[in-house]
């Protein structure tokens, strides 16, 4: 039996967290939730997810780090959950090796649609080994 894709979620929103994780267990996903940079790259190497929702403002260092440290040893997709909207910041995400942006306030059913579509991607790509 194939295991269910793995995401984890890194935001300082507790809410958002728990709205994220509901959507994706109803979607049939495994869940795990990082409050913080330095924790979600712990779970990285402890865990190997399928994909990352990862926002940008957060306590210790931002996501924009956590993209390039994750780059540095993965080619897990990124998707990048953040409430900020300047082209600066989309640039930045999607040079350092994020494969999408989304702004908040967003719609949830958007933010499903393109976990997808990335984890389709991706396991499309995979070889058997």
């Amino acid at each position: 039996m194939l295991q269910r894709p793995l995401i984890m979620a890194v935001d300082d929103e507790q809410n958002i967290l728990k709205l994220i994780s509901i959507n994706l267990a109803l979607e049939g996903y495994r869940i795990i939730t990082a409050p913080d940079g330095l924790s979600a790259l712990a779970l990285l190497d402890e865990y190997n997810p399928d994909l990352v929702i990862l926002d940008i403002m957060m306590p210790g260092i931002d996501g924009i780090e956590v993209v390039k440290r994750i780059r540095q040893k993965s080619s897990v997709p990124i998707i990048m959950l953040t409430g900020k909207d300047d082209i600066n910041s989309l640039n930045q995400a999607l040079e350092r090796g994020a494969d999408d942006y989304i702004t908040k306030p967003f719609n949830i059913h958007v933010l499903m649609a393109r976990v997808r579509a990335k984890i389709r991607r991706a396991t499309s790509t995979k070889t058997p080994a």
